[in-house]
């Protein structure tokens, strides 16, 4: 599924951003992520998933959530895809 794989490049892109400045991207939303990632760590700029639902990101120093809300595009349901701290935690598996 591409927005598994969408959330999976972000994630590596948030792991390579940690191990050169220590800390994950502090950021309240998916728009601000990308700008933080974009184009040093990410090649494409990536604010939608399939459904044409912006990203959620809340991140700090140590950890992040990142999530698509999946086709019904609301939150907490059963297909959202989650990723926190690098693993997919909830969601569509390839």
């Amino acid at each position: 599924m591409r927005t598994s794989a969408d959330l999976r490049t972000i994630a590596t892109a948030l792991e390579s951003y940690r191990r050169e400045s220590g800390s994950y991207v502090k950021a309240d939303n998916g728009s601000a992520l990308i700008d933080h990632l974009a184009p040093r760590y990410l090649n494409s700029i990536i604010r939608l998933d399939a459904w044409s639902n912006e990203l959620s990101y809340k991140g700090s120093a140590t950890a992040y959530r990142l999530i698509s809300l999946g086709a019904d595009g609301k939150a907490d349901t059963d297909d959202d895809i989650v990723f926190e701290n690098g693993r997919l935690v909830k969601g569509a598996i390839e």
